[in-house]
């Protein structure tokens, strides 16, 4: 089992496995536009082929993972990884925003 496909299943265990109420699942995508936090207390992210990231915000494309999301670390290294190395990922929205772009529960590579 490859390293990164570990820390995805890690990062899910930590958070749970179930999708919240109104979570929007996107399977299989490539990461684009990965910003560290700053202010706000947030990383952002894209992914390609993604117009709508969840309806909570219609207009946006854009995904939030609050530095306060108990598993930011691992999201966010993974995100990283995948964003150097071109590996998909699937991305479990909350069905909430966070910092004004839907908030993200979940990251798994695929």
């Amino acid at each position: 089992m490859s390293r990164l496909r570990l820390s995805g299943l890690i990062a899910i265990a930590a958070l749970g496995a179930a999708a919240p109420s109104g979570a929007v699942q996107h399977v299989s995508k490539q990461v684009i536009n990965l910003f560290a936090p700053d202010d706000p207390p947030c990383a952002f992210f894209r992914l390609v082929g993604v117009s709508q990231s969840d309806p909570v915000s219609p207009t946006s494309y854009w995904f939030a993972v609050p530095t306060s999301h108990p598993g930011f670390k691992e999201i966010y290294a993974m995100l990283l990884a995948a964003t150097i190395s071109g590996m998909p990922v699937s991305v479990t929205t909350t069905g909430q925003l966070a910092c004004g772009h839907p908030g993200v529960v979940t990251v798994y590579t695929d």
